[in-house]
Parts: structure tokens; sequence; C-alpha cells
């Protein structure tokens, strides 16, 4: 029973502290915080181990990022920057890498079903990390913000339709 606290402890201080140290490097805070996993988890120092209730937890934290975001988004926004966003989630980098190391190919063709599919899985984002790191730089409301984040959706989206 305790074990669940001490870990919790654990992840919200290092958490902190590397969050800290990334926005004093200039880098967004997130990072700090993704090195903190890296280093307290079964990686590399083993302090805290996964679990249901961690689980659960990191659960409820990117469900509650996520509600925040939504509140702060402005559906006009997104809806004006649903075009540029749809064309940046389908060309995507992945896809277009793809091409350039392998060739590029007829639309239709297998060699280009193989490129999209590829890309799809290259370009995979984290909604929340792009958000968290959008609304720290103080972006997230902007036109460009907005873009980003309604591209990310929408590969996501593209990319469980694919992968399934």
């Amino acid at each position: 029973m305790y074990s669940v606290f001490r870990n919790l402890a654990i992840i919200m201080i290092s958490a902190k502290f590397f969050g800290l140290v990334a926005r004093k490097c200039k880098a967004p805070q997130v990072v700090g915080e993704i090195i903190a996993g890296l280093l307290i988890g079964p990686c590399l120092l083993n302090l805290v181990h996964t679990s249901d209730t961690i689980e659960i937890f990191a659960e409820i934290g990117v469900v509650l990022l996520m509600f925040t975001t939504g509140l702060g988004t402005n559906l006009k926004e997104l809806l004006r920057a649903g075009p540029i966003a749809t064309l940046v989630a389908c060309v995507g980098g992945g896809t277009l890498l793809y091409s350039l190391f392998y060739g590029f190919s007829a639309v239709g063709s297998p060699e280009f079903y193989k490129a999209l599919f590829i890309g799809t899985i290259m370009t995979a984002t984290s909604v929340s990390i792009t958000v968290a790191t959008l609304q720290e730089l103080g972006h997230l409301k902007s036109f460009l913000g907005t873009t980003i984040v309604s591209a990310a959706v929408i590969d996501d989206v593209i990319g469980i339709v694919v992968l399934t």
C-alpha cells in the first residue's frame, strides 16, 4: 500500500526536478519529465516499477491534459486550420522520407501503398506531448499551434485506420 505513495512521490519529485532542469537548458519541460521516467524506471535505476495504480494515474494525467486542451480550443480556429492540417497529416514527413530513400511510386501502386504504410508508422505522434510542449511555449492557441495539434490528431486517426 505504501509503495504506491512512495512511487508517486518519486515520480512527482523527479519529474518536477528534471522538468526544471530542462527548462533551464531552454528545452520544453516535457523533455525533462521523459528523461526522469527513463532514469527512475526499469531502464536505469529501477526505483519505480510499473503497476496498475501508476498506469491509472498516468491515464488520468493524460485525460486531464487533453481535457484542458479541449477547454481552451477555439472550434472556429480548428476548422480554419482543418484543410492545412489535413494536408500536413496526409502528406506527412514519413511517407516523403520513405519515398526519398526508396523512390517515388505512382499512386495506387504496391510501392506507393508500402510508402504510405511505412510513413504512417513513422509519423505517429503523441498528441499529449505535442500539446504540453506548445502550451509551455505559449503557441497552443495560435494558428500554427492549432494547425500542429489538428494535424497530429488527424495523423493519429489516419494511423489507426491504416494499421487496422
